[in-house]
């Protein structure tokens, strides 16, 4: 299986009366994007715009490709507190997530995930929510597609094979 073409990583704190700047001051790092509830946010993009529908502290590390998810895990960590009363705190009071975009290529990738770095995500009381985007339309597949290997595994029975069943009445 082919690694992951290319992975977003972003921390998000939010809920109910999160103050920004108090997380930031507890786990050592500013965020990437703070929200407060109500603010008129906009999306370009989209063409969308609205109000925040909560209170957020977001912090997201540069794009990579080839994916490799679990260095990007592990690189934002390494910058915020390693205190696990700090992420205890944190998670009394907030949802945290790690929220990840993975981007495929082909139709068949995939990635590990180290039992050091779901540990440090448990530890820490980080929920892992992966958003899995196909390869482009119309882009066609450089590898064998999953379902080729299935039927390839598939045992087959000689042509000149006789199957007898019996029917019970």
């Amino acid at each position: 299986m082919a690694e992951i073409d290319r992975t977003t990583v972003t921390l998000r704190i939010f809920g109910p009366g999160l103050e920004p700047e108090r997380v930031t001051r507890l786990l050592g790092h500013s965020p990437s994007a703070a929200e407060r509830e109500g603010e008129a946010v906009a999306d370009p993009g989209a063409g969308a715009h609205g109000k925040t529908p909560h209170d957020s502290w977001q912090l997201s590390v540069e794009p990579r490709s080839p994916g490799d998810l679990d260095g990007r895990i592990r690189d934002l960590l390494a910058g915020l507190s390693a205190d696990l009363d700090v992420w205890a705190e944190l998670a009394a009071a907030w949802r945290i997530d790690l929220f990840c975009g993975l981007f495929l290529a082909d139709a068949n990738e995939g990635l590990p995930l180290s039992l050091e770095t779901l540990r440090m995500l448990a530890e820490r009381g980080i929920a892992l929510e992966l958003d899995i985007y196909g390869p482009p339309p119309g882009r066609a597949s450089t590898r064998t597609s999953q379902a080729q290997l299935m039927s390839d595994a598939e045992p087959r029975r000689p042509k000149s094979m006789l199957v007898v069943g019996s029917l019970a009445e």
